[in-house]
């Protein structure tokens, strides 16, 4: 799966390589260290690479010309000459670099606003656990969390520090999605679990509240439900307004 995962996208390998770590820093956590665990890593790492060459016959040639094409791309898409319209400005992303900010704001303004609250608070609960509490958590539970910041922040972190060529808002980062809403999941259960059982119907119904009002507003947007700004937004072209030509 990861060789197929990072042939369709090079972020696959990311994945990949952060799991592995993963599993190594745990297993040596946990000093649970065996020939069988270590023949399992060392064989799926040489399955990947061999199934990873064969299905890329791109890299038959010349393997670090394609890895140094691919992953540069990846970091700085530079055959895009479109521009950006973004806070009132226009901007050409080849000859004028977005501000930093770029990203982050056009998350926070596309996200649901209860979404954003419970994915910041996720954030924070996954940083605690690991940093403030890790004695506090789930044996299991710390390695998930470690996985799921690191696929966030670090290419997060890579964006905003070098400056990388972005349009469409934040589409070339729905990737970080899902592991944002299992950070969410993981605070908003520590929350039940934590939480009266009165509190808990009232928890419930805090959260499928705004849900739903949402889906409404994404069904009476129709024809432009893709294009979703949540109600502090005020008027959405000052955000975003992209152009080929």
């Amino acid at each position: 799966c990861g060789a197929f995962a990072s042939n369709a996208r090079v972020l696959g390998l990311l994945f990949l390589g952060l799991t592995l770590l993963v599993y190594v820093f745990d297993t040596t956590f946990h000093r649970a260290w065996t020939g069988k665990k270590m023949g399992s890593l060392l064989g799926s790492v040489l399955l990947f690479c061999l199934v990873f060459y064969l299905i890329t016959p791109a890299m038959w040639s010349k393997v670090p010309e394609f890895f140094a094409y691919t992953i540069a791309q990846s970091a700085d898409f530079t055959r895009w000459a479109g521009t950006v319209r973004y806070l009132g400005n226009t901007y050409n992303p080849l000859a004028q670099p977005l501000p930093w900010h770029y990203l982050p704001v056009m998350i926070g303004v596309t996200t649901p606003v209860l979404i954003l609250l419970a994915v910041l608070g996720g954030i924070l609960y996954g940083i605690g656990r690991l940093f403030l509490r890790p004695k506090a958590a789930l044996p299991q539970e710390l390695p998930v969390i470690l996985l799921l910041l690191s696929f966030v922040l670090l290419p997060f972190s890579f964006a905003l520090l070098h400056g990388s060529s972005l349009y469409n808002g934040w589409r070339h980062f729905y990737f970080i999605y899902v592991p944002l809403l299992c950070l969410a999941v993981l605070a908003l259960r520590a929350l039940l679990q934590k939480s009266r059982p009165w509190g808990r119907p009232a928890l419930t119904f805090a959260l499928v509240f705004p849900c739903a009002i949402s889906c409404l507003r994404t069904f009476s947007n129709h024809p432009y439900q893709h294009a979703y700004y949540h109600a502090f937004v005020g008027w959405p072209g000052q955000f975003e307004g992209d152009s080929d030509s």
